[in-house]
């Protein structure tokens, strides 16, 4: 199941890549523009997978950074990518058994995934 998780992880990274390089052909106004009216800005899709990944990934580093990047924070396609390429330095392709996670919610709940390692 480890070689499962790392390709997961590598394709991830495959694909934000590809989405990030589309995103980069476009203009500043095609960007953050809503496409018709309520629905999200291309922007607004990529902050979203940027803070999606980083939310789900900083548990498994051990990382208690408890800041959320606002849209602000994450304005050009280069900013999204630059919090990407931090996910991706936390170094989780070299997991190793047993890894532990806390259950959002519950104060020094930690539960082992060690069973989906093997």
């Amino acid at each position: 199941m480890q070689d499962d998780i790392v390709a997961l992880f590598a394709y991830e990274r495959w694909a934000n890549r590809k989405v990030l390089d589309s995103c980069r052909k476009l203009t500043a106004d095609q960007y953050v523009a809503e496409p018709v009216p309520g629905w999200s800005s291309v922007r607004s899709t990529v902050n979203h997978i940027a803070l999606a990944t980083e939310f789900n990934l900083r548990p498994l580093a051990g990382d208690s950074d408890d800041r959320i990047p606002t849209e602000a924070d994450l304005a050009t396609v280069d900013d999204a990518a630059q919090l990407l390429e931090h996910d991706r330095n936390h170094g989780l392709l070299e997991l190793s058994c047993p890894l532990s996670y806390r259950v959002t919610g519950r104060v020094n709940d930690r539960r082992s995934i060690r069973k989906f390692c093997r």
